[in-house]
């Protein structure tokens, strides 16, 4: 996505405040993919496959909001009814969406800094109006043709995964998308503990993914919204595309298997005694 041509956009056409021109810089580090933008609140989200908000995961502008702030904003539940996601939320799933966000939370952050008031809703509509000037336009497009080096990576493997596909003959196509008690009590302290622990290394684990927004396909102990989809639209995914090159020509890729209702499914191993159980437990919330 082309920033300056973003910014131009707004400011000359949508009479935004030239101080923007200066204030916009795309950060690649600070969004995620399957994020979703609130254009009633202002609030870009990140939502789990049950409709719950991240309690980590919800910024108004480059600020991250507390849980009370969650809940406060949301009448008192993170849980987000189906029919105001479809109203009010605005999903960012492809890789130009990162950018898009980006731009959403600078905007909203630059408005706060200078006591500028804003509607949610106009916001999103004026940033979706110059992404559709540059990219839809084709503008975009000819810059690229135009200085290739600049926009481009080479991508070495890229000729050999196609080389491939058209000596396979392959179809390449390009898709819209009991005791006293005691006993319990200290097993009950150590449980919590763990849980603790868990949540404490959760957070530290996602913070290596992304400080802002953690894993693409996590919320918490849940699959995140985007996760959910990649899984009932998605038949293969990869980080990039040259990984295919790691299969032998003739692999066939098939589903994982899906168990019946009727069809037991494993268990983890139970260990002995009653702490054991409860962090046999922990390891299946993991």
């Amino acid at each position: 996505m082309d920033m300056p041509r973003l910014r131009l956009h707004a400011v000359h056409k949508l009479r935004y405040p030239h101080a923007l021109l200066g204030a916009l810089e795309y950060d690649p580090s600070f969004a995620i993919r399957g994020l979703a933008i609130d254009t009633e609140k202002a609030l870009l989200c990140k939502i789990s496959s049950h409709q719950k908000l991240s309690y980590t995961g919800v910024f108004r502008g480059r600020q991250r909001l507390s849980r009370e702030e969650i809940l406060l904003a949301y009448n008192g539940s993170r849980h987000i009814p189906i029919s105001y996601r479809a109203e009010c939320m605005k999903p960012l799933n492809d890789l130009f969406s990162v950018a898009q966000a980006c731009l959403f939370a600078d905007v909203i952050q630059f408005f706060t800094d200078h006591d500028i008031a804003y509607e949610p809703r106009a916001v999103h509509e004026d940033i979706e109006s110059s992404i559709a000037d540059v990219h839809t336009s084709g503008k975009m497009h000819k810059a690229v043709v135009q200085d290739l080096p600049l926009y481009m990576e080479p991508n070495t493997k890229l000729r050999e995964l196609l080389s491939r596909f058209q000596l396979q003959e392959a179809d390449v196509h390009d898709d819209e998308a009991t005791d006293d008690g005691r006993s319990h009590d200290a097993a009950d302290a150590v449980y919590h503990h763990y849980v603790n622990l868990h949540s404490e290394l959760q957070m530290e684990m996602e913070a290596l993914i992304n400080p802002n927004f953690g894993s693409v396909f996590r919320v918490e102990s849940h699959p995140s919204q985007f996760a959910f989809s990649a899984q009932r639209y998605v038949d293969i995914y990869s980080s990039r595309l040259k990984n295919f090159l790691e299969y032998p020509k003739n692999y066939t890729f098939y589903p994982e298997r899906m168990r019946l209702p009727h069809e037991p499914t494993p268990q983890p191993p139970i260990v002995a005694g009653s702490t054991g159980v409860q962090l046999a437990y922990l390891r299946c919330m993991c």
